[in-house]
């Protein structure tokens, strides 16, 4: 029992850090996104990421405490929650590249000096 209840802990200890680094990256996008179009896709998939997470949680809290689950739809929610995932994954790769992208068009060489300075 007393196992079980630590592994419980750090399940639950590692989806809240999952969740919070979603939540981050939702926020920390969200402050950019007028700057860069590539800011919207990772705001985009980090906000997915994070209801992807919540959706997940709650869908296994409610199997777990209810035995009268329509169980046929499951299945069909847990498809789409790896859909989701999956795409959310493509989406924030893709937004990485696109901002390496166009940090490396706007490349400051060693002897100038930028504008943020």
């Amino acid at each position: 029992m007393h196992e079980s209840m630590w592994a419980s802990v750090a399940q639950n200890l590692v989806w809240l850090l999952d969740l919070f680094v979603a939540v981050a990256g939702v926020v920390f996008t969200a402050t950019y996104l007028k700057r860069s179009r590539w800011a919207r896709l990772l705001f985009a998939g980090f906000l997915v990421r994070a209801i992807v997470d919540l959706a997940t949680k709650l869908a296994l809290r409610m199997l777990v405490t209810s035995a009268s689950s329509d169980f046929p739809r499951v299945p069909l929610f847990f498809l789409a929650t790896s859909i989701l995932s999956v795409m959310t994954y493509a989406a924030l790769v893709l937004g990485v590249a696109g901002l390496l992208s166009e940090l490396s068009r706007h490349r400051v060489s060693p002897g100038q000096s930028s504008s943020a300075e």
